[in-house]
């Protein structure tokens, strides 16, 4: 197994191509990465700016490069050494008239070989629905679209299609016969009824009809292709036929204005097996799963192995072919059966390097049973992130968002309302065909048949609401105990809200925590367990949108911490509880991830470094959120009896402020902009004033007005001349601890990863500003200055430009390809501190025979400065068996450490500290 020392993710798009990525494999080389860390690279949708929504698992999206372009990338790499992890979805491809796969089922119903290929409800409990799948892409009402001829019968090459815009749907082959026999007197006088071509085009005609008859599968395709050939050589090659086709195409696409006329589309559109609707139905009535709520993204059956293999065959070739060195699986929590899933993996390829995008709660543990080498590093960020939080001020923080917002909801409690939000807005159709489903499977049990579904509707709907975390796992029939214990709690909460529901909230207890009477017949166990598995593939999209996506744009407290698999009521960290962390990932899991910044994060590492600050001098922010609330206080607008921005978005744009504030004049000049741009998705995330789906234009507008009058650079602007000499000093410290985050990702236990251009600061917000385009020239250029003897004192005359962070990750990720072994096996040990300062630092040894490394960084510098504190009094104690003799790795200076040293000694030349032993 090729186990990557560091990663780099690269977003590929039509924007940024392999041909792109070729340029900066030297770069990345020197810089010291192991591993390329790709975006997904199959087919896409076309102009797809993330690759997420799959078109065709089998081929390389041309967009980017195609194979020839991969093959060409992939060759450069490993020329120079470099890995290739690759990013893998396997929960869903999109909804989307290039997906060959789907429009076979649409056109071949049942007798497509892709039948059972999606997460379609193809026997719903709605008739409407049955026998169809829901197609929810109308900009309106179905039947005004029709009548504003939005909706058309189309016929070109690939035969009889229906159009809206810039959707193409195929007509089922059985309506063929239908369309093309509908006019046939039309002919009279215009052709012999003994040419040729008429009496083919007859023929052809019948054979559609009686197409449904043919036995074998192949034979079926092999005629149903010649036929479709043949029509469209009649139709390019014979006048007649190609206006009686035409004259067909008109006389079912009616007049404009004539609503009668409409009425042979209709009824031919109600006999397909799509059923085109408002786009808003799809929140509401669903025969289909989902990627979270998108309606254009629909779910696969991966847990079916011909879907399986259709979908992993090809990325296997290249596994085998040693162009993918290993696998990043998208999503694992929307899969049937992710554990089942990872074994087939397994199975497939055992040797190779596997990482998951799982989001764990903070003291939730990665399944063992899963066979992987961990997770994309959410949880590590999130640790890393926390232990430069000061937890002594939390009860301050709290009083000062309480009394400058008026928002005194706790977390958990606003978490499980958003949540029930979400379900009733977005997610009705999901939870009644789970409520269905669980209405069907009870119904012959004496205990359940009670139950109505209403009820076991809403028991749903409140375990859901008060889930901990993202899902639960089944083990080989077996739930671990923290799942269980995760259950018990949300059951428990539930029945406290709703006692009237006592019993079915036992009943779907009793089914969650798989406990089952012994003598349960094999059929109906294995119905309990098929609902298990559907809620908890809904449970982590409700989170994810509940938390992520509403509840993380609303809870503003201290927005640092409202990040992807991140618990914005846990304010701090122990050193002993980062410690333990630690050890536990090095004993359990020392090859995962550790991340700092991916393409999904609510906001850059360096945003988050700065907003940490903050947590240091609560008084003094405070101070200045007032003050900055009188002074703008003129530039807002009262919109529908609220003043826009509320209280609550104006103190989540000053923080915004302070972590995202540019360093370079430069760019500057586009931050008002960018800054308007978030937060207008920032608020129709919240879902409080506006949203993606009701838009309150207005609102929306106050807040972008607002930002741009408080950014306008005026002299006269007295809110920027305040905020400009508080966030110089934040962004000051700011730099101290990112560098201390920096060296913590590349020396803990783990492999660091670097989204792209976050070598030089990162002072991005959420996508899509996090995917802007990266200036690989500038960040060449200063590793070539780097690597060509600039040194740690050069790099800190400014540290402003970057060029510190650049310097010191090139540093560290060399030695660590130097000294690979200690700090991909090498044990953790927490080193003891002791003196005043011992809160400020952070201090462990990585150990492997003879070999040791030694990281010490700091934390609550503002804090230090301000007190005016001292190292000199703070020693740092080694173990009993730790060397004496030892290099800094930054600086190059040898020192002696005979047992213990001041850090006064230690922390002269540069903010952190990497030592290794002198043999």
């Amino acid at each position: 197994m090729k186990i990557p020392q560091s990663t780099y993710r690269l977003q590929f798009h039509p924007h940024f191509t392999f041909e792109d990525a070729k340029g900066l494999i030297e770069y990345l080389a020197h810089l010291g990465v192991s591993d390329i860390y790709a975006s997904p690279i199959l087919k896409s949708r076309k102009n797809s700016t993330h690759g997420y929504d799959m078109v065709d698992p089998t081929q390389i999206d041309e967009q980017i490069g195609g194979k020839n372009g991969f093959d060409q990338l992939t060759a450069q790499a490993r020329e120079r050494g470099l890995g290739w992890v690759q990013d893998i979805v396997p929960n869903h491809m999109a909804f989307d008239s290039e997906n060959r796969l789907l429009m076979d089922i649409l056109e071949n119903g049942r007798r497509s070989r892709y039948y059972p290929f999606f997460d379609i409800q193809w026997d719903h409990p709605y008739e409407h629905l049955r026998g169809k799948l829901l197609a929810p892409f109308l900009g309106d009402l179905y039947g005004k679209c029709l009548d504003k001829n939005e909706i058309k019968l189309n016929f070109d090459e690939n035969g009889f299609n229906v159009r809206y815009f810039d959707w193409k749907f195929p007509l089922k082959v059985e309506s063929y016969g239908k369309v093309l026999a509908s006019n046939l007197s039309w002919f009279e006088g215009k052709i012999q009824r003994e040419e040729k071509d008429y009496i083919q085009f007859l023929e052809s005609s019948n054979q559609f009809k009686h197409l449904s008859e043919t036995a074998d599968l192949s034979d079926y395709y092999n005629q149903l292709a010649l036929l479709k050939a043949h029509l469209w050589k009649l139709y390019v090659s014979n006048e007649t036929i190609k206006n009686y086709i035409d004259s067909l195409v008109v006389a079912y696409n009616g007049t404009p204005g004539d609503s009668q006329s409409l009425n042979k589309l209709d009824e031919l559109l109600s006999d397909q097996h799509f059923k085109l609707s408002f786009w808003k139905v799809g929140n509401e009535e669903l025969n289909y799963r989902r990627f979270f709520t998108i309606n254009g993204l629909l779910s696969l059956r991966v847990e079916d192995q011909e879907v399986f293999e259709h979908t992993h065959n090809f990325i296997f070739q290249l596994v085998k072919s040693g162009q993918i060195t290993g696998l990043r699986v998208d999503h694992i929590d929307g899969l049937y059966d992710p554990i089942a899933y990872l074994n087939k993996l397994r199975q497939r390829d055992e040797d190779i390097y596997i990482t998951l995008e799982k989001i764990l709660d903070m003291h939730e543990p990665l399944p063992s049973s899963m066979p992987v080498q961990g997770t994309t590093g959410y949880d590590f960020m999130n640790v890393v992130n926390e232990i430069f939080i000061d937890r002594d001020n939390e009860e301050m923080i709290e009083r000062i968002y309480v009394a400058f917002t008026g928002q005194n909801t706790p977390y958990r409690k606003m978490l499980s309302e958003k949540k029930k939000m979400f379900m009733g807005q977005q997610m009705a159709g999901d939870i009644d065909n789970l409520a269905h489903l669980l209405k069907q499977i009870i119904n012959g049990d004496r205990y359940g048949r009670d139950m109505t579904m209403y009820a076991l509707r809403r028991g749903i709907v409140e375990v859901m609401a008060q889930f901990p975390v993202y899902r639960a796992y089944r083990a080989e029939g077996e739930l671990n105990e923290r799942d269980k214990i995760n259950i018990k709690e949300a059951i428990a909460l539930a029945k406290n809200k709703n006692p009237g529901l006592i019993n079915e909230l036992d009943f779907i207890a009793k089914i969650l925590l798989l406990e089952f009477a012994p003598d349960l017949a094999s059929k109906k166990k294995e119905a309990y367990y098929h609902f298990t598995k559907k809620f908890q593939q809904f449970s982590g999209a409700l989170m994810a949108k509940g938390a992520e996506d509403t509840t993380f744009y609303i809870y503003n407290r201290f927005i640092s911490l409202n990040e992807v698999g991140g618990d914005p009521s846990v304010f701090g960290l122990t050193l002993k509880d980062f410690h333990e962390f630690m050890i536990e990932r090095q004993k359990r899991w020392p090859h995962t991830i550790n991340a700092t910044s991916t393409h999904d994060t609510k906001r850059g590492e360096d945003v988050r470094a700065r907003l940490n600050v903050l947590s240091e001098i609560p008084r003094q922010w405070r101070q200045q959120a007032l003050i900055w609330n009188r002074i703008n206080r003129s530039k807002k607008k009262m919109v529908a009896g609220v003043m826009a921005p509320d209280r609550n978005d104006e103190y989540f744009i000053y923080q915004t402020l302070i972590g995202a504030y540019p360093f370079e004049e430069e760019k500057k000049e586009h931050f008002a902009q960018r800054m308007k741009e978030y937060m207008v998705k920032a608020i129709r995330e919240a879902k409080v004033h506006t949203t993606w789906i009701k838009q309150d234009i207005e609102y929306e507008e106050a807040c972008v007005n607002f930002i741009g009058e408080i950014l306008k650079p005026d002299e006269k602007n007295e809110f920027l001349n305040s905020f400009l000499g508080f966030q110089k000093k934040i962004a000051s410290d700011g730099i101290l601890n990112s560098l201390s985050q920096t060296l913590l990702k590349m020396t803990c236990p783990g492999i660091p990863d670097f989204y792209q251009g976050t070598e030089l600061w990162d002072l991005s917000l959420v996508d899509p500003d996090n995917r802007r385009q990266v200036d690989y020239q500038r960040r060449k250029d200063l590793l070539r200055e780097i690597k060509g003897g600039v040194d740690f004192k050069k790099v800190m005359e400014n540290p402003f430009d970057g060029r510190v962070k650049l310097f010191l990750i090139a540093k560290v990720l060399g030695l660590r390809r130097q000294n690979s072994e200690l700090f991909m096996k090498g044990e953790y040990l927490p080193l003891e501190v002791q003196g005043n300062l011992n809160k400020y630092t952070i201090a462990f040894a990585r150990k492997l025979g003879s070999s040791w490394a030694i990281v010490i960084v700091p934390r609550f510098s503002r804090q230090l400065m301000e007190e005016g504190h001292q190292w000199t009094d703070t020693v740092l104690s080694l173990p009993v068996d730790a060397p004496q003799q030892w290099t800094n790795a930054i600086t190059q200076e040898q020192i002696n450490i005979p047992g213990s040293v001041s850090l006064g000694s230690l922390f002269g030349h540069f903010p952190v500290i990497l030592l290794l032993s002198t043999v």
